[in-house]
Protein backbone atom coordinates (compact mmCIF):
# COMPACT_ATOMS: atom_id res chain seq x y z
CA UNK A 1 0.00 0.00 0.00
CA UNK A 2 1.23 3.49 -0.76
CA UNK A 3 2.03 5.84 2.17
CA UNK A 4 1.70 9.26 2.42
CA UNK A 5 5.18 10.57 1.37
CA UNK A 6 5.15 8.24 -1.53
CA UNK A 7 1.86 9.28 -2.78
CA UNK A 8 3.50 13.02 -2.01
CA UNK A 9 6.60 12.07 -3.84
CA UNK A 10 4.62 11.02 -6.72
CA UNK A 11 2.72 14.38 -6.97
CA UNK A 12 5.66 16.49 -7.41
CA UNK A 13 7.03 14.26 -9.53
CA UNK A 14 4.21 14.40 -11.86
CA UNK A 15 3.79 18.22 -11.56
CA UNK A 16 7.70 18.65 -12.92
CA UNK A 17 7.14 19.09 -16.30
CA UNK A 18 4.32 21.03 -16.20
CA UNK A 19 5.86 24.09 -14.32
CA UNK A 20 8.41 25.82 -17.31
CA UNK A 21 8.53 29.26 -15.48
CA UNK A 22 12.22 30.08 -13.79
CA UNK A 23 10.62 29.64 -10.67
CA UNK A 24 9.74 26.29 -11.25
CA UNK A 25 12.82 25.19 -8.39
CA UNK A 26 11.73 27.06 -6.01
CA UNK A 27 8.34 26.13 -6.04
CA UNK A 28 8.91 22.36 -6.44
CA UNK A 29 11.09 23.11 -3.26
CA UNK A 30 8.17 24.61 -0.78
CA UNK A 31 5.66 22.18 -2.49
CA UNK A 32 8.47 19.56 -0.19
CA UNK A 33 8.51 21.31 2.96
CA UNK A 34 4.95 21.70 2.77
CA UNK A 35 4.01 18.00 2.39
CA UNK A 36 7.20 16.43 3.54
CA UNK A 37 8.42 18.71 6.18
CA UNK A 38 5.15 19.98 7.64
CA UNK A 39 3.42 16.37 6.95
CA UNK A 40 6.18 14.11 9.24
CA UNK A 41 3.92 12.97 11.16
CA UNK A 42 2.03 11.00 8.25
CA UNK A 43 4.84 9.76 5.99
CA UNK A 44 4.99 6.43 7.05
CA UNK A 45 0.98 6.08 7.36
CA UNK A 46 -0.74 4.74 3.95
CA UNK A 47 -2.96 7.34 2.64
CA UNK A 48 -5.98 5.10 2.42
CA UNK A 49 -5.84 4.75 6.07
CA UNK A 50 -5.22 8.45 7.00
CA UNK A 51 -7.95 10.03 8.67
CA UNK A 52 -9.77 13.53 9.05
CA UNK A 53 -8.51 12.86 13.05
CA UNK A 54 -4.88 12.70 11.35
CA UNK A 55 -4.81 15.47 9.73
CA UNK A 56 -6.24 17.78 11.90
CA UNK A 57 -3.81 16.07 14.72
CA UNK A 58 -0.98 17.09 12.20
CA UNK A 59 -1.59 20.41 11.51
CA UNK A 60 -2.85 21.41 14.75
CA UNK A 61 0.52 23.10 16.12
CA UNK A 62 1.56 24.75 12.96
CA UNK A 63 -2.29 26.19 12.33
CA UNK A 64 -1.53 28.20 15.80
CA UNK A 65 1.75 29.30 15.38
CA UNK A 66 2.00 30.37 11.41
CA UNK A 67 -1.95 29.87 10.27
CA UNK A 68 -1.32 31.19 6.58
CA UNK A 69 1.81 28.43 6.84
CA UNK A 70 -0.87 25.80 7.56
CA UNK A 71 -3.32 26.78 5.25
CA UNK A 72 -0.75 26.23 2.64
CA UNK A 73 0.13 22.86 3.84
CA UNK A 74 -3.55 21.63 4.19
CA UNK A 75 -4.14 23.20 0.28
CA UNK A 76 -1.24 20.81 -0.50
CA UNK A 77 -2.39 17.86 1.16
CA UNK A 78 -5.50 18.33 -0.44
CA UNK A 79 -4.18 17.70 -3.71
CA UNK A 80 -2.18 15.14 -2.64
CA UNK A 81 -5.33 13.03 -1.39
CA UNK A 82 -6.72 13.63 -4.90
CA UNK A 83 -3.90 12.71 -6.39
CA UNK A 84 -4.10 9.33 -4.55
CA UNK A 85 -8.17 9.23 -5.35
CA UNK A 86 -7.10 9.19 -9.15
CA UNK A 87 -4.51 6.71 -9.02
CA UNK A 88 -6.52 4.60 -6.90
CA UNK A 89 -4.59 4.55 -3.79
CA UNK A 90 -7.53 5.60 -2.23
CA UNK A 91 -10.87 5.39 -1.83
CA UNK A 92 -13.74 7.86 0.01
CA UNK A 93 -13.86 11.14 1.15
CA UNK A 94 -10.32 13.58 0.66
CA UNK A 95 -9.10 13.78 4.20
CA UNK A 96 -7.93 17.09 3.95
CA UNK A 97 -10.67 18.80 2.31
CA UNK A 98 -11.58 21.99 3.12
CA UNK A 99 -14.94 23.04 2.19
CA UNK A 100 -17.41 20.93 4.25
CA UNK A 101 -14.67 19.14 6.32
CA UNK A 102 -11.42 21.08 7.24
CA UNK A 103 -13.51 24.63 7.61
CA UNK A 104 -15.15 23.13 10.53
CA UNK A 105 -11.92 21.83 12.10
CA UNK A 106 -9.57 24.71 11.72
CA UNK A 107 -10.65 28.47 12.16
CA UNK A 108 -10.40 30.79 9.50
CA UNK A 109 -7.56 32.73 8.21
CA UNK A 110 -8.11 35.98 9.11
CA UNK A 111 -7.74 39.12 7.42
CA UNK A 112 -5.21 40.31 9.42
CA UNK A 113 -3.20 37.73 9.53
CA UNK A 114 -2.45 38.04 6.53
CA UNK A 115 0.19 40.26 5.87
CA UNK A 116 0.97 40.61 9.39
CA UNK A 117 4.53 38.99 10.46
CA UNK A 118 6.70 39.23 13.09
CA UNK A 119 10.41 40.62 12.98
CA UNK A 120 12.87 38.40 12.94
CA UNK A 121 14.57 38.29 16.99
CA UNK A 122 17.90 40.22 16.54
CA UNK A 123 19.97 37.06 17.85
CA UNK A 124 18.85 34.73 15.31
CA UNK A 125 20.09 36.91 12.80
CA UNK A 126 23.20 35.31 12.25
CA UNK A 127 22.40 31.90 12.18
CA UNK A 128 19.88 32.79 9.33
CA UNK A 129 22.40 34.24 7.54
CA UNK A 130 24.91 31.99 7.60
CA UNK A 131 22.59 29.46 6.14
CA UNK A 132 21.32 31.83 3.19
CA UNK A 133 24.86 32.14 2.39
CA UNK A 134 25.49 28.12 1.85
CA UNK A 135 22.53 28.68 -0.26
CA UNK A 136 24.05 30.47 -2.72
CA UNK A 137 26.29 28.50 -4.64
CA UNK A 138 23.55 26.99 -5.78
CA UNK A 139 20.52 29.58 -5.79
CA UNK A 140 20.41 32.98 -7.26
CA UNK A 141 17.41 33.73 -5.34
CA UNK A 142 19.47 33.68 -2.16
CA UNK A 143 22.29 35.96 -3.33
CA UNK A 144 19.58 38.40 -4.57
CA UNK A 145 18.07 37.82 -1.08
CA UNK A 146 20.93 38.69 0.69
CA UNK A 147 21.68 41.88 -1.60
CA UNK A 148 18.01 43.04 -1.09
CA UNK A 149 18.64 43.05 2.77
CA UNK A 150 22.05 44.17 2.72
CA UNK A 151 20.71 47.52 0.72
CA UNK A 152 17.40 47.74 2.06
CA UNK A 153 15.76 47.56 -0.90
CA UNK A 154 12.13 46.45 -2.39
CA UNK A 155 12.08 43.16 -4.11
CA UNK A 156 11.25 44.59 -7.82
CA UNK A 157 13.66 47.00 -7.53
CA UNK A 158 16.38 43.97 -6.73
CA UNK A 159 14.55 42.00 -9.73
CA UNK A 160 15.37 45.01 -12.06
CA UNK A 161 18.48 45.83 -10.81
CA UNK A 162 20.70 46.10 -14.24
CA UNK A 163 24.74 45.87 -14.43
CA UNK A 164 24.71 49.65 -15.75
CA UNK A 165 23.27 51.20 -12.96
CA UNK A 166 26.36 49.75 -10.97
CA UNK A 167 29.35 52.58 -10.40
CA UNK A 168 31.69 49.96 -9.70
CA UNK A 169 34.29 52.65 -8.41
CA UNK A 170 32.19 54.63 -6.30
CA UNK A 171 30.02 51.96 -4.57
CA UNK A 172 26.94 53.62 -6.04
CA UNK A 173 23.79 51.43 -6.98
CA UNK A 174 21.43 53.97 -9.16
CA UNK A 175 17.83 53.74 -10.16
CA UNK A 176 16.08 56.04 -12.52
CA UNK A 177 12.54 57.55 -11.44
CA UNK A 178 10.70 55.12 -13.34
CA UNK A 179 12.33 51.81 -11.55
CA UNK A 180 10.93 52.88 -7.59
CA UNK A 181 7.49 52.93 -6.49
CA UNK A 182 8.21 56.54 -5.37
CA UNK A 183 8.88 57.73 -8.81
CA UNK A 184 11.80 59.41 -7.85
CA UNK A 185 15.13 58.21 -8.79
CA UNK A 186 17.76 57.26 -5.93
CA UNK A 187 21.16 56.59 -5.31
CA UNK A 188 22.01 53.23 -2.77
CA UNK A 189 25.78 53.21 -1.37
CA UNK A 190 26.76 49.74 -1.57
CA UNK A 191 28.36 47.98 1.14
CA UNK A 192 31.34 45.85 0.79
CA UNK A 193 29.41 42.75 1.55
CA UNK A 194 26.86 44.12 -0.97
CA UNK A 195 29.67 44.58 -3.74
CA UNK A 196 31.31 40.99 -2.40
CA UNK A 197 27.48 39.39 -4.12
CA UNK A 198 27.88 41.36 -7.50
CA UNK A 199 31.16 40.54 -7.71
CA UNK A 200 29.81 36.60 -7.16
CA UNK A 201 27.34 37.15 -9.57
CA UNK A 202 29.25 39.07 -11.86
CA UNK A 203 31.23 35.16 -12.61
CA UNK A 204 27.69 33.59 -13.88
CA UNK A 205 27.16 36.82 -16.00
CA UNK A 206 25.73 35.66 -19.37
CA UNK A 207 25.07 38.56 -21.46
CA UNK A 208 21.73 39.45 -19.83
CA UNK A 209 21.43 43.09 -18.84
CA UNK A 210 19.77 41.94 -15.73
CA UNK A 211 22.09 41.49 -12.65
CA UNK A 212 19.91 38.53 -10.89
CA UNK A 213 18.12 36.12 -13.73
CA UNK A 214 16.34 32.88 -14.05
CA UNK A 215 16.67 29.27 -15.72
CA UNK A 216 15.94 30.98 -18.84
CA UNK A 217 18.55 34.12 -18.82
CA UNK A 218 15.62 37.08 -18.59
CA UNK A 219 14.80 38.78 -15.45
CA UNK A 220 14.26 36.56 -11.92
CA UNK A 221 10.98 35.19 -11.39
CA UNK A 222 9.27 37.23 -8.55
CA UNK A 223 8.69 34.70 -6.29
CA UNK A 224 12.26 33.36 -6.58
CA UNK A 225 13.39 34.67 -3.22
CA UNK A 226 10.38 34.17 -0.72
CA UNK A 227 10.62 30.67 -2.45
CA UNK A 228 14.69 30.40 -0.58
CA UNK A 229 12.65 31.98 2.34
CA UNK A 230 9.81 29.33 2.33
CA UNK A 231 12.66 26.54 2.06
CA UNK A 232 14.04 28.01 5.17
CA UNK A 233 10.98 27.81 6.81
CA UNK A 234 11.06 31.48 7.29
CA UNK A 235 7.67 34.08 7.65
CA UNK A 236 8.62 36.84 6.31
CA UNK A 237 7.16 39.73 3.49
CA UNK A 238 9.27 41.36 1.15
CA UNK A 239 8.36 44.64 -0.11
CA UNK A 240 7.14 44.66 -3.57
CA UNK A 241 8.11 47.47 -6.13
Amino acid sequence: MVTFKEAADGWIETHKPARKHGDSGSQMKNAAVLLHQHGASLATKRVAEITPNDVQAALKDLWERAPMQGRRALNMWERVFDFAKAKGWMQGQNPAEWKGLMQYRFPRVRKQDRGHYAAMPYEALPDFMRQLRQKQERSTGATALEFLIRTCARTGEVLGAQWDEIDWDKKLWTLSAERTKQGRGHVVPLCARAIELLTLQRQYANGSPFIFTGYRQTKMADQAMKGVLNVMGVQARLSRL
